[in-house]
């Protein structure tokens, strides 16, 4: 819509005003993009377009009285051009808002934009829950929110004093949010939103929010539609097939595939070191995917530990862990050489040049990428979704593919394998083996158990202040068990034992003037 070319304009304002107001300020850019509407009739009435709002004015006494919103949209404080009329006719006479009409100034807030930036803004920071929990600040966690407030229904809120939102409005943004986008999705978003509401509260002081109440504890999730609690009991059965059809067997045919596939691409098609030799670690380690890409060079450990010779310690700490709790692992020999010929391989092709500036990287499975996707990201680890990227490439070439699996029923299903059916692989194996700890499982796959493999239950105090042990013993007795069943399905599957691979590369030659070639890698 265009902009009037004078900023004042005198007449009798009416509904038609108010539209036009309205168009301006979804047009503004900024709010210095400013209207003003005077009446001919109350000569004292004003309304005022700036930037995204639109206002009601009183002009008494050589002051301007804010009266309230004329954009319905934005809840308390809305008035219809009949009761702007009123109460600036009131006001004008009496000289200032009498007591059953007094507009008094609401007390200083933050708007939902501003509590939105701060709450994302303390995600990046250490915190201490209300429950005495630490929380370290995590990557997936600020893009989950992020991605969640950024929702269209949530978003529009940003103008909006946090004193303003009601149940009504986060009702309907969520339910918008389950037709667009599902439920998980508005699942999530209610949870930031009560989060980032939190937050304001804790922080009552700054944000100016005035609820005597969290009024938004007493909201729920909306209800799976039919078609969705069908889905998601699909989903849950056929996760249920995948992790109970695979095997170890079925691990040792997936390295021996994904050995013959690395042995096959070279050049810039090569699979690097970080991916290669990580996912053998997965494999070994039945870590979550992201594990390994927090390992850090100085927090691998390869002299002589345990009292066993040729084993290696990983250490994670409770920042890096999705548990956030501290872990180690015991690495017996044949998983330390995994972490080592990483090392090895990702220097043989970085460094490979006689210069004496050399590459270095604080990580063991690192990519050979130099600059991240972040131009001030110098050092590069491998991402956690290239290891599930890489299964998928297995499975495109048609070396691993998708199998058939026998119901109880008798009919079949197709089965599918991820690097997280890797870890049910590993605590199916071991809580099958007689010789295993109970323990075993939970603790090699850094999971809270109840017992911890003690036959009382440790009270929180006491874990988090006196037991510093790691059950290191009961830890290498399933990682040495574990991973001599990984190498003897890899063997048994036709595989070789897997050592760092020796690049070569071409030197690159002058082009003739003017013709470009394209360089070696």
């Amino acid at each position: 819509m265009a902009r009037p070319s004078v900023k004042t304009i005198r007449t009798e304002i009416g509904a038609e005003t108010v539209k036009q107001a309205i168009k301006l300020s979804k047009s503004a850019a900024s709010s210095a993009d400013l209207q003003d509407w005077f009446d001919t009739k109350l000569r004292y009435l004003q309304l005022r377009q700036r930037g995204r709002t639109v206002k009601w004015y009183c002009r008494a006494k050589g002051k301007s009285i804010l009266l309230g919103s004329a954009i319905n949209e934005l809840g308390s404080g809305y008035l219809s051009v009949a009761s702007a009329r009123e109460q600036a006719m009131k006001i004008y006479v009496n000289g200032k808002p009498s007591s059953g009409t007094a507009v008094t100034p609401e007390p200083p807030s933050w708007t939902w934009s501003e509590v939105d930036s701060a709450y994302q803004a303390s995600l990046k920071e250490f915190r201490v829950t209300k429950s005495g929990r630490e929380k370290h600040p995590r990557l997936d966690s600020q893009k989950d929110v992020r991605g969640s407030l950024a929702k269209p229904s949530i978003a529009k809120w940003a103008p909006l004093s946090v004193n303003k939102l009601n149940p009504n409005m986060v009702e309907d943004a969520i339910g918008e949010i389950h037709r667009e986008n599902g439920h998980r999705a508005a699942c999530k978003a209610l949870t930031y939103v009560k989060a980032a509401l939190n937050f304001a509260t804790q922080m009552r002081r700054q944000s100016g929010i005035s609820y005597t109440s969290a009024w938004w504890a007493d909201i729920f999730p909306p209800m799976r539609t039919e078609k969705e609690r069908d889905q998601a009991n699909a989903d849950e059965i056929k996760l249920l097939n995948d992790k109970s059809y695979y095997s170890v067997d079925h691990l040792g045919e997936l390295l021996v595939a994904h050995e013959e596939y690395c042995a096959s691409r070279d050049g810039l098609s090569r699979v690097s070191p970080g991916v290669r030799w990580g996912t053998w670690w997965v494999a070994f380690t039945a870590n979550r995917r992201r594990s390994p890409t927090v390992l850090q060079r100085s927090e691998l450990f390869t002299k002589d530990v345990l009292g066993k010779p040729g084993w290696g310690i990983a250490k994670w700490a409770d920042s890096e862990m999705k548990g956030q709790n501290e872990f180690w692992l015991p690495l017996p020999p044949v998983v330390l050489h995994v972490a080592t010929s990483s090392i090895e391989e990702w220097e043989a092709i970085v460094n490979r040049s006689a210069s004496t500036h050399k590459a270095t990287t604080a990580w063991v499975f690192s990519s050979t990428r130099r600059i991240g996707r972040n131009p001030d990201t110098v050092d590069v680890v491998v991402n956690g979704s290239s290891l599930s990227h890489h299964v998928e490439d297995l499975r495109a070439w048609d070396k691993f593919p998708k199998q058939t699996a026998e119901r109880e029923d008798g009919t079949n299903t197709e089965v599918n394998f991820t690097l997280h059916v890797a870890r049910s692989i590993v605590g199916n194996w071991l809580d099958k083996n007689e010789r295993m700890p109970a323990s075993a499982s939970s603790l090699i796959l850094a999971h809270a158990g109840k017992n911890d493999g003690a036959t009382d239950k440790v009270a929180k105090t006491t874990k988090q202040f006196y037991l510093t042990g790691q059950k290191m013993d009961v830890k290498a007795i399933a990682m040495e068990a574990w991973s001599d069943a990984v190498m003897n399905a890899y063997i048994k599957a036709g595989g070789a034992p897997p050592m760092p691979r020796k690049h070569e590369f071409k030197r690159r030659r002058p082009s003739p003037k003017g013709q470009i070639t394209n360089p070696s890698p």
